[in-house]
């Protein structure tokens, strides 16, 4: 199945895209990080740090990611 994985900031920069498209058979939030590097490697370095988000909600590293609308979400810093 294919996935769009919204991409924001430094992200949608380095891929030059505000979204991805990625062949994804299912799996954890860290394991659709660890493909997201794989298949983009332009993004590998950027990726530390990062947290999922599925269907407008943050979700854990250990959380089952399927379908929905998924985004990835860099660190954000200010004050």
């Amino acid at each position: 199945m294919r996935l769009a994985v919204r991409l924001f900031a430094g992200l949608a920069e380095a891929a030059r895209a505000g979204s991805v498209e990625l062949e994804w058979g299912g799996g954890t939030a860290g394991d659709l990080l660890a493909r997201l590097a794989e298949a983009r490697p332009e993004l590998a370095g950027r990726l530390r740090g990062c947290r999922v988000a599925v269907d407008l909600e943050f979700v854990a590293p250990d959380a089952r990611v399927e379908s929905g609308e998924v985004a990835v979400i860099p660190p954000v810093s200010g004050g």
